[in-house]
């Protein structure tokens, strides 16, 4: 499914996808967004610069992201992010969590 939102946004159909392409695809999804509604009169960069933006694309924007470097960030991402949940939950004296925790945590992620 991740390969497929990266397709999303190679909107050239070159296997990268540059600082610019992003922002399309950023700026027509947070359009359709409570927010994106509400905030219509800011210009459009005043929002696309940021950590994640550098994070991808570099300080002067000038990189390009490769789908497999977008599949690791996910894949880091959800790592983190289960991480930090099992953390949450308040793993026992030996490191453990219950067997409904657990559950939880995978229905959710």
């Amino acid at each position: 499914q991740f390969e497929i939102a990266f397709r999303m946004f190679d909107l050239n159909g070159d296997g990268d996808v540059d600082e610019d392409e992003f922002s399309q695809v950023q700026n027509i999804i947070r359009a359709g967004t409570s927010w994106g509604k509400a905030h219509k009169d800011h210009h459009k960069n005043s929002y696309n610069n940021s950590a994640i933006m550098s994070y991808f694309f570099g300080d002067k924007m000038d990189g390009k992201l490769t789908i497999q470097e977008f599949l690791n960030f996910q894949t880091e991402l959800q790592n983190e992010i289960l991480r930090l949940e099992f953390t949450r939950k308040g793993p026992n004296h030996d490191g453990s969590i219950t067997e409904r925790q657990l559950a939880e945590l995978l229905l959710a992620y």
